[in-house]
C-alpha cells in the first residue's frame, strides 16, 4: 500500500473547500499518535478503542491547549457499547464526558463532570446511540427510538427533533447551532437549529452510505466517511470533505474511514481509521 501522503498527492487541490483551514502537505507518520497532544488521557484512550491508524495534520488558530487527565469509572455494572456507533465523546470546552453505557441489555447515556466523582445518569435516555455534545458542551444530541433527540444537562427531559424512522450513523453540530448527520441509508443531510424538516447537503450518488461526520473549523465544511458497498472492504471506504452550503465533494484519504478532527493548540489533525 502506498504511504497516505502519496495517496492524497497535494492537499491544495481541496484547500478551496475549506477556507478555515490552512492544510500542511505532508501528513505525518501515524506514529504521531504517540505524541505529547495525546496527554489527554481519556481522550487518547477512546481513540486507541477507535483503532485510530492515521493522522492528518492542519493549521488552526493558536489556542494554547489545557491538558487533564482523568479516571473513568463507569459505574456499577455498566459497560461501554463499543459495535457499530461512537460510544464515549467529551465536550468541547473539557468539562464533561458522556458515554452510552449498557446495563444488562439496556443502553443509556452516562455524564461525568471532570470536577466531580460521582457519575450521572440521563434519565430518559434509554436506547441511545451516538452521543454528540452541542458547541457550548449544555446539550447532548443522540439517536434512540426513531427518533434524534436533544437533552438539556440541566436536568431537562430530552425532546425529539427528527419524529421518524431514520436511524443515523453519525453527526455533528455546526457552530451556528445547525446539525449536520449521516442516515444510515440516504443523503448527507442538515437540520436547522430551530426544528422543522431535514435539508440534504449531498446525495449519495452511487454510494452505499455516509458516516462519522465531524465539523472541521468554521463550519464551512465536514467530513465523512463514505462506503462505495455494503461488504465493509477497505478498497470501498473512504474519508471526504463535504462543503455545508452547497454540497461540494471532495476525497481526502482512500481506504479509510471514521474521521474525526482534533484541535491541538496551534495545530489540528484529521483522525482516521
Amino acid at each position: 500500500e502506498r504511504e497516505v501522503k502519496d495517496r492524497l498527492g497535494s492537499l491544495s487541490g481541496w484547500q478551496h473547500l475549506i477556507p478555515s483551514t490552512d492544510p500542511v502537505t505532508s501528513p505525518p507518520h501515524p506514529s504521531g499518535l504517540r505524541r505529547p497532544l495525546f496527554a489527554w488521557t481519556i481522550a487518547a484512550a477512546s481513540l486507541v478503542a477507535a483503532g485510530i491508524v492515521g493522522v492528518i495534520h492542519f493549521r488552526t488558530p493558536a489556542n494554547p491547549p489545557v491538558w487533564v487527565r482523568a479516571d473513568l469509572d463507569l459505574g456499577s455494572n455498566v459497560s461501554i457499547r463499543t459495535p457499530g456507533s461512537s460510544t464515549l465523546v467529551v465536550s468541547p470546552d473539557g468539562s464533561k464526558i458522556a458515554y452510552v453505557g449498557v446495563t444488562g441489555e439496556q443502553s443509556k447515556l452516562f455524564l461525568r463532570k471532570l470536577d466531580q466523582m460521582d457519575l450521572i445518569e440521563l434519565t430518559g435516555t434509554e436506547g441511545a446511540l451516538s452521543p454528540l455534545f452541542s458547541p457550548d458542551s449544555r446539550s447532548l444530541l443522540f439517536y434512540s427510538n426513531n427518533a434524534l433527540r436533544k437533552v438539556d444537562l440541566s436536568g431537562s427531559v430530552p425532546v425529539p427533533l427528527i419524529d421518524q424512522s431514520l436511524m443515523t450513523t453519525g453527526g455533528t453540530w455546526l457552530p451556528n447551532g445547525d446539525i449536520v448527520f449521516t442516515p444510515l441509508v440516504g443523503p448527507l443531510m442538515r437540520l436547522p437549529r430551530t426544528g422543522g424538516m431535514p435539508q440534504t447537503i449531498a446525495p449519495l450518488g452511487k454510494d452505499y452510505t455516509f458516516v462519522a461526520a465531524d465539523t472541521l473549523p468554521g463550519g464551512n465544511a465536514v467530513l465523512i466517511g463514505v462506503y462505495s458497498g455494503a461488504d465493509g472492504e477497505p478498497s470501498h471506504m473512504r474519508v471526504e470533505a463535504v462543503t455545508v452550503k452547497d454540497g461540494k465533494r471532495k476525497v481526502l484519504v482512500e481506504q479509510a474511514t471514521a474521521p474525526r478532527y482534533l484541535a491541538a493548540g496551534s495545530t489540528g489533525y484529521l483522525l482516521y481509521t
